[in-house]
């Protein structure tokens, strides 16, 4: 894969995590100030399991970018965030996308359907980066 690709792959994968690291805090937030929680510990359990496929993806895109001996580790680190990513995206937003096309809301559903597609975009990139990071020289396993 041409580097100059490779980096375009990375940065895309940053901006999800970005992205949707950047969604749930905004979303906490806006929940926080509506009530006050029953219970503090599971309300953070809830919120903490939301960000971890945020979080996988940055730390494993991030260290894609420098060359190193853990590239290979580090890129499934990153496909496995963007698999939970896409597995959230699901989870979330797919039953909002037909309550949202049965009242009429069709740019909001459009909306729901472009999240999910670019979180899917991310979950075929993160694959794709793991299947072109090559094991160093003298390394077991399949290269």
């Amino acid at each position: 894969m041409n580097p100059k690709t490779k980096i375009g792959l990375v940065l895309f994968q940053l901006a999800v995590a970005i992205g949707w690291a950047v969604g749930v805090v905004w979303f906490y937030f806006m929940v926080a100030s509506v009530g006050e929680p029953v219970s503090t510990m599971a309300v953070l359990s809830y919120w903490a399991r939301l960000l971890v496929g945020p979080v996988l993806l940055l730390v494993g895109s991030l260290s894609l970018i420098p060359e190193g001996r853990h590239q290979r580790s580090m890129s499934a680190v990153a496909f496995i965030g963007s698999l939970a990513i896409v597995f959230q995206a699901l989870r979330a937003i797919a039953p909002a996308v037909g309550e949202s096309y049965q009242r009429g809301s069709y740019a909001f559903a459009v909306l729901l359907v472009g999240i999910v597609g670019v979180s899917i975009l991310s979950a075929v990139t993160g694959y794709t980066l793991y299947r072109d990071v090559r094991l160093p020289n003298g390394a077991g396993g399949l290269a």
